[in-house]
């Protein structure tokens, strides 16, 4: 079966209503943005027959060296079954290997194979030089700003999450 192409994909046009809600105007346009970015690099992947999530998982497993199913699922902030059917397809495109842990034989760790350690790196290659144009016509000031101030949008969204975790206590 081949896989769904994302259509060419223009965000639309943010409703008038929003334009006095600035916490509504911002999810707007940061959820626009990384739904645009997101159809752009599943077309560029989509002849690798890899998604937009698989390089991060390679990622993270290159960056570990081998890793458990349970604490890769832990690190893309999913579920374990979720992440063992995006294994099961990695593993049969040969990006990466499965083997019993020979410390623990009820464990299977995860490892890149030379094929997986390819695509990883060319696919963040390509993403970096994607992402790159996102700030064609800033100045360089201008980009550190945004930057900035996108940091400090991260910064309050991990309080937030501390501070629930903190009244789950």
């Amino acid at each position: 079966m081949a896989k769904e192409k994302c259509p060419v994909y223009c965000a639309p046009r943010e409703p008038h209503f929003l334009k006095d809600n600035k916490s509504a105007m911002l999810h707007w346009k940061m959820r626009n943005i990384e739904h645009t970015r997101m159809c752009i690099i599943n077309e560029m992947f989509s002849q690798r027959e890899i998604c937009y999530t698989h390089p991060r998982i390679l990622g993270e497993i290159k960056r570990h060296g081998s890793i458990t199913q349970t604490e890769l699922a832990s690190l893309m902030n999913t579920s374990t079954a979720a992440m063992s059917s995006t294994v099961k397809v990695l593993e049969k495109q040969g990006l990466i290997t499965k083997a019993t842990d020979s410390n623990d034989l009820r464990v299977n760790k995860i490892t890149l194979t030379e094929k997986g350690k390819q695509v990883h790196d060319s696919a963040l290659s390509e993403m970096l030089a994607t992402d790159k144009h996102l700030l064609d016509g800033f100045t360089e000031d201008e980009a550190n700003v945004l930057l900035d101030m996108l940091s400090r949008v991260q910064e309050n969204l991990n309080n937030l999450t501390k501070n629930q975790g903190d009244r789950n206590d």
